[in-house]
């Protein structure tokens, strides 16, 4: 009886190795899911925002992803127009966030375009909160803002859209009629 249990051992073993390492064998089990995963992907995907059948901001991203339970969609690549009556901001961003209930907007290594009375106002920055709904722009990292006018460099910067109204902490530095670093 020991001969036979020392021959079925081996053979089982070597059933086990022949299966590991010389078959295409999956492990089946129930999904965990990671939390690295996310539950909704999207690729090339645009968001538009209409009120009153007017579009007021439109999002395009080359991928975006969405966690269950949250209201947060993280874009990657994104770029994005919204419109302020006779005025539009348009933006580029490696990456960026959008609250669905509040429309405010993060946005990481932004440049900003805002077109107000036929003049462009550039805005670059790498951590950009916006916040559509209060016609804010606010940012507390590195920000240059400039026109052909002028050029303002600030560790923080908020800029309500709406009132036309920048305020700068901190020591800006300004340049008077020049638009590009010297």
């Amino acid at each position: 009886m020991g001969k036979i249990s020392a021959y079925a051992f081996l053979v089982l073993f070597l059933l086990i190795l022949y299966t590991l390492f010389f078959k295409e064998f999956m492990f089946v089990s129930l999904p965990n899911k990671s939390d690295d995963v996310p539950d909704f992907v999207f690729h090339d995907i645009s968001i538009s925002h209409f009120t009153d059948g007017v579009l007021d901001m439109e999002v395009s991203a080359n991928r975006a992803v969405i966690n269950r339970g949250e209201s947060d969609i993280f874009f990657d690549q994104s770029k994005g127009v919204s419109f302020f009556g006779e005025s539009f901001l348009r933006f580029n961003a490696d990456s960026s966030s959008m609250d669905l209930e509040t429309g405010s907007m993060r946005l990481s290594h932004a440049y900003l375009v805002f077109s107000y009375l036929d003049e462009l106002y550039w805005l670059h920055s790498d951590d950009i909160t916006w916040v559509a709904s209060d016609n804010m722009i606010l940012s507390n990292s590195l920000t240059e803002i400039s026109n052909f006018r002028f050029r303002v460099m600030a560790d923080s910067m908020s800029w309500d859209t709406l009132n036309q109204r920048l305020v700068f902490k901190d020591y800006p530095k300004i340049f008077l009629r020049s638009s590009y670093a010297n």
